[in-house]
């Protein structure tokens, strides 16, 4: 082992190798020598030798360069890694929280519809409510703006008697308002179903025109007056009641009263006394003894009517409120004539900004409050308290 040990190289004797022998062969001593030359056969005779310090401390820089570059490496790796699915863990990304955005003010959705507006957007309102049951066009209703509530029914050409809504104008809440309309609600609540549908109209109108509620009434009493014309007949339909009102021209002679149609059944009613005696004679077949004295009744002295037109309506009412109300003039009230009732209802004319009320304005001159605003009124008129 000693002639192994002499070809070490000692690089402080420029490269030379060193001899070296064995002091009284030891063998602990030669086992520690050769693993010398093994180490130094691989990594060269400068580890053994000492070799040059600065380049000594050039690599000792270098290897710490290195190093310290190295764990920076991994500590960005480290970071970077996701969790194995071995592991047990979520590797699923995590995304970052997104930004809240600022509150913003309640949008009206696609589904709403108010404030009713107008007159169309009332009458669809009304439209798609009842079109969930049946197929029909909107022009077979007609809506109305009535202190803040519109009110919608059938036109006199509807082919079925819808029966009358109210919608708030807020809200735009399709409301049922009378007995036929609460059939129709009944209909759409049960999804409408056969039997709910029973009790809605199923079939087109009987009379479905002004014309043809006047000509109702003239077959009717031209048994008895084979002379009558049908041009003598005026028709117009009442919504709250669902039928139609028939009256003859004031130039007609005889009094035929008032008369109502149903105009899904055509139906021919009286509705005043004088239409009550002729649909007796009627049923009585028309005789003589019965028709001769309607034809020819004993003449009464009928009374002299006070209001006979529709200034005269107005003036009247200006008359008897204007003492509480210094600022009413004339022009603030406007009169319509009601046919059924014969008698003016009178109202605040448009664009007037204060309420009067609404009030009834009869022939004979009486005047009586017809809502909550005019009986007010009316009460002050009374006591004298304004």
């Amino acid at each position: 082992m000693g002639a192994l040990l002499n070809g070490i190289r000692n690089p402080s004797t420029g490269g030379r190798c060193l001899k070296t022998s064995i002091p009284g062969k030891n063998p602990v001593a030669a086992l520690v020598l050769l693993m010398i030359f093994v180490l130094a056969s691989s990594l060269g005779c400068g580890l053994i030798g000492g070799g040059d310090e600065e380049a000594e401390a050039d690599a000792g820089d270098q290897l710490r360069a290195q190093i310290q570059a190295e764990r920076a490496n991994e500590a960005a790796e480290s970071s970077n890694t996701e969790p194995s699915a071995e592991s047990g863990m979520d590797t699923t990304p995590t995304a970052a929280p997104a930004e809240i955005p600022p509150a913003q003010p309640e949008e009206v959705g696609s589904g709403a519809t108010g404030p009713v507006e107008d007159e169309e957007q009332a009458r669809n309102l009304a439209w798609a409510h009842i079109s969930q049951c049946i197929t029909f066009k909107s022009a077979e209703l007609n809506a109305i703006l009535i202190t803040g509530n519109w009110f919608v029914n059938g036109t006199g050409q509807a082919s079925r008697d819808y029966g009358f809504w109210k919608i708030p104008s807020a809200t735009a809440k399709v409301i049922p308002h009378d007995t036929q309309a609460r059939r129709w609600e009944s209909a759409i609540t049960s999804q409408c179903s056969p039997e709910s549908m029973e009790s809605v109209p199923t079939q087109s109108r009987v009379v479905s025109s002004a014309a043809e509620a006047g000509t109702a009434v003239w077959s009717y009493l031209v048994q008895c007056i084979p002379t009558l014309s049908t041009e003598l007949f005026k028709a117009v339909y009442d919504p709250a009641n669902g039928r139609w009102v028939v009256v003859t021209s004031p130039d007609q002679p005889n009094k035929l009263g008032t008369w109502t149609v149903n105009p899904d059944t055509g139906v021919v009613a009286p509705h005043t006394e004088p239409a009550r005696l002729w649909d007796s004679a009627v049923r009585l077949g028309c005789t003589a003894e019965v028709v001769g004295p309607l034809l020819q009744p004993t003449p009464v002295p009928a009374p002299t009517a006070v209001v006979i037109e529709i200034s005269a309506a107005v003036t009247n009412l200006w008359s008897y409120i204007v003492k509480c109300e210094s600022g009413l003039t004339v022009e603030d009230l406007q009169a319509t004539w009601n046919p059924v009732k014969e008698e003016w209802i009178v109202i605040t004319a448009p664009d007037i900004e204060v309420d009067y009320g609404v009030w009834t304005v009869r022939p004979d001159g009486s005047i009586s409050p017809s809502n909550k605003e005019a009986t007010r009124r009316d009460q002050l008129s009374i006591s004298g308290g304004c």
